[in-house]
């Protein structure tokens, strides 16, 4: 279990114990079995932690307390996972992909109604979105896919989160998968063709090794996953939580012989492969998987 508190909603006000915040009736807050202080969710705490003992800390009610939940599974990606009266927001997967598209279809749109007036309408019909503007619906037809292959997974201890918003970036995280043997950072890409890598360097030149679909050189999308796998160790504070990012290819061919299963310390996975490697043994029991998620919830919200 990654923390030695657990995460409950107040029925009275109190103060955290770390950061002397005030923590109001009604919020969400850590709290440790047996012990007088509790800790706000900006001031996650460390597995070893005892907190602080004061006097004007929350002494917590019985009624602070949740009942004991039953174990909680993979939920759709719409839904939430609930512990006590503690929601998890699991997100939609490929929202952002899909607002994004539309956002760009409904200004080309309009810009041909103010352009051609009452020709408008032959001029849509007879025309198509550009590229760019299709490859974000596209995307999100990918997202969904892989979070439908995930929600196969009937487990206790495997927690999906979708569409994940960092804070100070433009960015967003695909899905989360919050397992046994830790948290996966999946990036989802739906490319066409045989998912394999080359050495590029020739014969005399430096081993210069690659990562291609089909004939496109994708190398630079594992790079790509440094400030998500960055993202999602600061959310978690420095807890000990094995962070593995995985590129994840939607209506790639794979080789018989040779797949690629990792390219600089990223893994390469199909969806389907995603399902295996999430269901690998780790340190993590349910009860750890659960906490972590709330915290990575928290702080990675979905995407409005």
């Amino acid at each position: 279990m990654p923390f030695g508190a657990r995460l409950i909603r107040l029925t009275r006000n109190g103060t955290c114990g770390r950061c002397r915040r005030g923590v109001v009736s009604g919020e969400a807050a850590w709290w440790t079995r047996g012990k007088p202080t509790l800790i706000c969710l900006a001031c996650q705490p460390a597995a070893s932690d005892q907190g602080p003992n004061t006097d004007d800390t929350l002494e917590p009610a019985a009624s602070d307390v949740p009942p004991e939940q039953p174990a909680v599974g993979l939920l759709a990606a719409s839904d939430s996972v609930s512990n006590g009266d503690v929601d998890i927001d699991l997100g939609t997967a490929g929202r952002s992909a899909m607002g994004e598209y539309q956002r760009r279809h409904g200004g080309r749109e309009e810009r041909t109604r103010k352009r051609w007036g009452r020709l408008a309408g032959l001029v849509l019909a007879l025309s198509e979105d550009p590229q760019s503007t299709r490859a974000w619906k596209r995307g999100s037809i990918g997202l969904s896919k892989v979070a439908k292959t995930l929600d196969k997974l009937d487990r206790d201890d495997i927690v999906v989160l979708h569409d994940r918003q960092v804070s100070g970036t433009r960015g967003n995280i695909d899905h989360l998968v919050i397992c046994p043997a830790g948290v996966l950072v999946v990036d989802t890409k739906r490319y066409a063709g045989q998912v394999c890598t080359k050495d590029v360097g020739g014969l005399f030149a430096r081993r210069d090794l690659r990562l291609f679909v089909g004939r496109q050189d994708c190398t630079r999308l594992a790079a790509a996953m440094e400030w998500q796998v960055a993202a999602v160790r600061a959310a978690i504070d420095g807890n000990p939580i094995p962070v593995r990012p995985v590129l994840c290819f939607i209506d790639a061919e794979w080789p018989w012989f040779g797949r690629p299963r990792e390219f600089q310390g990223v893994l390469i996975e199909s969806d389907r492969s995603l399902c295996v490697r999430a269901t690998e043994a780790g340190e993590l029991d349910s009860e750890g998987v659960r906490q972590t998620a709330m915290v990575l919830a928290h702080r990675l919200p979905t995407i409005a």
